[in-house]
């Protein structure tokens, strides 16, 4: 295994982000992370392209529609976990996301994000596409779950 720089780089940022508020120790966030982005939009283009910009996400923007958290399955889903954990029923999920409006841009108190930034439709390791070797220097999906482990959520924990 030689990891190649740029796909070191790029995973030990905030590549897979959506973004809304990092929180600090003086002002916590929650953090809510998903595996990996959901989709099939993993091309041999995008992740060269991705690499080379190197992710410029902005862990400080996130969503600027109301939509963003009403229209995507897990978007739904984790502002029903985050209503119920803040006191609402879980059927008040609109309520809540419109009036704290968790992961957007300038409001406090939610970030989310991706822990594996590739995207893959699921989490099967049969996703794993051979090209993907030539531009991370990982064989399998095993080895990337593994480095990301190893690296990315050393990087994760330490912001």
């Amino acid at each position: 295994m030689h990891i190649k720089e740029e796909f070191a780089k790029w995973t030990t940022g905030y590549s897979g982000c959506d973004g809304g508020d990092i929180g600090s120790p003086a002002s916590p966030s929650t953090w809510v992370c998903g595996i990996e982005w959901g989709g099939d939009y993993i091309s041999y283009n995008w992740l060269k392209e991705e690499l080379e910009r190197q992710a410029d996400c902005d862990p400080f923007g996130g969503y600027d529609t109301e939509k963003a958290n009403t229209d995507y399955r897990y978007n739904v889903n984790a502002t029903k976990s985050l209503a119920a954990i803040n006191g609402l029923q879980v059927s008040e999920y609109k309520k809540f996301s419109t009036d704290i409006k968790p992961f957007f841009k300038g409001q406090k108190g939610y970030f989310k994000m991706n822990l594996f930034p590739l995207p893959f439709k699921n989490t099967s390791a049969e996703r794993w596409k051979i090209w993907i070797n030539e531009l991370t220097g990982l064989s399998t999906k095993h080895e990337y779950v593994e480095w990301c482990r190893n690296n990315r959520f050393r990087f994760l924990e330490n912001h």
